[in-house]
């Protein structure tokens, strides 16, 4: 038994606008959080929060490469690196690590 190859294309377009509706609200709200919070602790009056490392940016990519536009999915690695807490933390947190030694 075999699957029509057009029943199966619709199931995988369907699902791909599943997974990209949900993620990109989580993306815009963990990036909006990660920003206020940068921002806040660079202006010293929130030094109890932290950032949600790397769920803006992981949500953004898996959104932006599970929409069904093809154009869309080349602009993956864009919210890892406009989220504070993705790659810019990544990279602070390393380089931060090695000169402290």
């Amino acid at each position: 038994m075999s699957i029509d190859p057009e029943v199966l294309g619709e199931i995988v377009l369907w699902a791909r606008i599943g997974i990209a509706i949900p993620t990109f609200p989580i993306m815009t709200w963990a990036i909006t959080m990660n920003w206020a919070t940068l921002i806040r602790h660079l202006i010293g009056s929130a030094p109890r929060d932290t950032v949600q490392p790397l769920v803006g940016g992981i949500c953004g990519a898996i959104a932006l490469l599970a929409v069904p536009v093809p154009f869309y999915n080349l602009f993956f690695w864009v919210p890892l690196v406009i989220d504070p807490g993705s790659i810019p933390w990544l990279l602070y947190t390393g380089i931060g690590r090695i000169f402290s030694r």
